[in-house]
């Protein structure tokens, strides 16, 4: 990961799971669409019991990558935002790999975006992302022809 500039700390890294990052790419996916992110919510998007969430959430708030208090919101740290944020561009380039270039269902291209986003190192998904951008910027220009 790269410093930050100015005064500002670096990320730190932090042990999670897959299932983890799960969490954090769906609070930051949530955060961004309505502001904000509860237990229902993060419940109903990942489709598991609302104890299972709680649970969890208390698991990230000791790891520091959110905030949360009992029935109130959940807010993600600076390091939990990032992770949620890479986690969800990794799933984006995946999910244009399989569904936009090998013609993958979407439904299922999808499904197992989310299972590969949590395998590739950083040094292989620069490598995708840029045969992603190189693959669909020829079919943007045959398109346009």
């Amino acid at each position: 990961m790269k410093p930050l500039k100015g005064k500002e700390k670096q990320v730190k890294s932090v042990k999670l799971t897959s299932i983890m990052e799960d969490y954090l790419e769906a609070i930051y996916e949530l955060s961004r669409e309505t502001g904000f992110a509860r237990v229902k919510d993060i419940a109903q998007r990942l489709q598991v019991r609302m104890p299972t969430v709680t649970s969890m959430l208390k698991t990230l708030a000791e790891k520091e990558v959110i905030k949360y208090e009992k029935y109130g919101s959940v807010v993600l740290t600076r390091n939990g935002e990032e992770i949620g944020k890479a986690t969800r561009a990794r799933h984006d380039v995946l999910l244009s790999f399989l569904h936009d270039i090998l013609k993958v269902d979407f439904d299922i291209a999808n499904e197992e975006a989310c299972i590969m986003e949590h395998a590739l190192s950083s040094a292989t998904l620069m490598k995708l992302t840029k045969f992603v951008e190189s693959m669909l910027s020829k079919d943007n220009c045959k398109s346009e022809e």
